[in-house]
């Protein structure tokens, strides 16, 4: 899973923040990111994210995303 982790730091440290989760799905898939990974983004509450720690919190218990 560490391809992944890394995959998803790079696309969401990159982001313009403030996001929608479907933004923030859209711009994962656009980027190739693995059909995984969106899963568990399109899992996420449906809500506006501030910045990519909000999101990487959402996936607490599924997918660790730093370190």
């Amino acid at each position: 899973m560490e391809t992944s982790s890394i995959e998803v730091r790079n696309i969401l440290k990159n982001l313009n923040y403030p996001l929608m989760k479907k933004d923030i799905v859209q711009q994962a898939k656009k980027h190739g990111t693995s059909g995984e990974i969106i899963q568990i983004l399109e899992n996420i509450p449906d809500k506006e994210y501030a910045n990519a720690d909000e999101v990487n919190k959402e996936f607490h218990g599924k997918f660790r995303l730093w370190g």
